[in-house]
């Protein structure tokens, strides 16, 4: 008779799904039980945003522990500069200190900020008033973190292509926490504006913006995992595609 067995990465890795579906499923269950959302988890300088931050600038220590201990040089360039990415975005989630210490930035940066904070990504130079930059950086992660390790398991030829230019790619199991998450934002759209394209009047994007960098996380942490030499193709957890 056989015998099943759940390897414990298979249970983290199904735990871990499981989490980000339920905490993005939140803000609509919230809403069917009180017809409000909560502030407190989606307002700037909230839950979301500061764990987003949060896990932004642990990546980015992972990443750079990676970068140090990768064995080639290509490998060093690509986690050199998620771990660069990473703070970067850790400091614009907070205005770099600004929601924690509550300083006023200068006037002219706050003339030109559309939100007046200390921050480059809402700078009228760089963003415009409906956010487009911001959007179009979240459609880039949310390509990379889904569709490119979908399409490196289907295409053997694009696997070894990301292999050869030692890219650290998401493994299967984030690509699905990060489509669960953004059906579960879809969902949330349609439950509380009565559509799932509305316009976000009440920051419910706040929520997928902070699972993605969860996500991020996971894959530092991934890469940065013992026995995987910086390969982010050994961390995926499968091994790669033998030609001869």
């Amino acid at each position: 008779m056989q015998t099943w067995s759940v390897s414990r990465k298979e249970y983290w890795e199904a735990s871990a799904v499981s989490l980000m579906v339920l905490v993005a499923l939140l803000p609509s269950a919230w809403w069917l039980h009180s017809q409000a959302l909560p502030d407190g988890l989606l307002r700037e300088g909230g839950v979301y945003e500061s764990g987003s931050a949060l896990a932004s600038l642990v990546a980015s220590i992972l990443f750079f522990r990676s970068a140090i201990r990768a064995s080639s040089r290509p490998a060093r360039f690509w986690f050199a500069l998620f771990a660069l990415g990473c703070f970067v975005l850790a400091g614009e989630e907070i205005s770099w200190g600004q929601h924690l210490i509550g300083f006023k930035p200068p006037d002219f940066i706050a003339e030109a900020n559309y939100q007046g904070e200390f921050n480059v990504h809402n700078l009228s130079t760089f963003q415009s008033e409906n956010n487009l930059v911001s959007s179009l950086l979240f459609r880039g992660l949310m390509l990379y973190l889904i569709v490119f390790p979908i399409a490196a398991s289907v295409f053997p030829t694009l696997d070894r292509l990301l292999h050869r230019i030692s890219i650290p790619l998401p493994g299967l199991a984030i690509a699905l926490a990060a489509l669960l998450v953004k059906g579960a934002d879809l969902l949330n759209h349609e439950i509380v504006y009565g559509s799932s394209f509305a316009t976000d009047t009440l920051h419910l994007g706040e929520m997928v913006e902070s699972l993605y960098q969860f996500c991020v996380l996971w894959l530092a942490i991934q890469v940065g995992t013992p026995g995987t030499d910086g390969d982010p193709r050994t961390s995926r957890g499968r091994p790669p595609v033998e030609h001869h």
